[in-house]
């Protein structure tokens, strides 16, 4: 009954009419990109203007391979890094090797441990913890800190905020998706991930597969798939629906399938449109405990092109 009356369009737009203020902050970004829509209703891109390249992400314009050496934060990089983000417009991630120290991963697998003993936090399908930076500044300030998010923001090509957390205890078996189908912006790509790992991650307790240079792909959006929704209703199983025709797209495109077999400390950064997911669990008696942060960027439409709803000011972790 809950999830049929969550499907209605009307009653969800009433309730963000109620949460108005925690809308308001669109109104000025819905006229300066000529959105024709009240900042209550749903929302979908097929809303929206023609996404023009020139308001893409600077990386999406222009080759980080010539452009980032230019830039003065990139130069105060550890070369390492700098290695890793110059391929960010042709693979669409970087990896960032032994980026937390062991204390700093055992400092954030302590706190989590705290909130999930607390019962502030619900443990969702047994296996993961969402907005724990919420509940806590110390966790948001060590698994978010100033070092990691200057570099989002330089990869970005501009200032960017915390949207969410989500902490893995075991492996997720996701299948192959892009991030931008549940955290969207207008412009599009204006979303970036990192992905810590909180413990060492093999082949045998599942690991992150992702598809190298996958971003380059045309974004999915709910006009590209029979997603069952209607002027009325929102769709009841678009999770299928959008699998099948990511695994279409897959088939039609030969890329190379590559695991995130992660020391502990190491962080895996992805482009907003980047294909990836969680492999098989092959031992299901361990743990792989990791945590994922999304951040949007700043003055962009940020909303959910599945539920078609615009993002609450307070979804944006401001914590810190």
């Amino acid at each position: 009954m809950i999830n049929t009356l969550k499907r209605i369009k009307i009653l969800t737009e009433a309730y963000n009419l109620f949460n108005h203020n925690k809308l308001s902050y669109l109104k000025p970004l819905y006229m300066k990109y000529g959105l024709k829509k009240q900042f209550f209703q749903s929302i979908s891109s097929k809303d929206f203007p023609r996404n023009e390249s020139q308001n893409l992400p600077l990386f999406d314009k222009v080759n980080s391979a010539d452009e980032l050496p230019n830039k003065l934060s990139f130069k105060a990089l550890p070369e390492g890094i700098k290695k890793e983000l110059l391929s960010w417009s042709n693979e669409g991630f970087a990896l960032l090797k032994d980026f937390f120290s062991e204390n700093e991963v055992e400092f954030i697998n302590e706190k989590i441990n705290e909130l999930a003993k607390s019962n502030k936090l619900q443990i969702r399908e047994e296996r993961k913890m969402m907005f724990a930076v919420d509940h806590s500044k110390d966790l948001r300030s060590m698994a978010s800190p100033d070092r990691l998010e200057k570099i989002l923001e330089l990869l970005m090509g501009c200032p960017i905020s915390l949207f969410q957390s989500v902490n893995f205890f075991k492996g997720s078996e996701d299948p192959a998706h892009s991030d931008f189908i549940h955290m969207t912006t207008y412009p599009y790509g204006y979303l970036i991930a990192a992905w810590i790992a909180l413990e060492d991650i093999d082949l045998e307790n599942g690991p992150l597969f992702y598809y190298p240079r996958s971003h380059k792909l045309n974004y999915i959006m709910n006009g590209d798939f029979d997603h069952g929704g209607n002027k009325w209703l929102l769709g009841k199983s678009y999770k299928k629906k959008y699998s099948d025709k990511i695994d279409t797209v897959l088939s039609e495109n030969k890329f190379e399938k590559k695991y995130f077999t992660a020391k502990k400390g190491d962080v895996l950064i992805w482009h907003a449109n980047l294909l990836h997911g969680g492999s098989k669990v092959i031992d299901p008696e361990r743990t792989r405990k990791s945590m994922v942060m999304h951040y949007f960027g700043k003055d962009v439409i940020r909303y959910h092109e599945v539920s078609q709803r615009p993002s609450f000011s307070n979804e944006l972790s401001q914590n810190k």
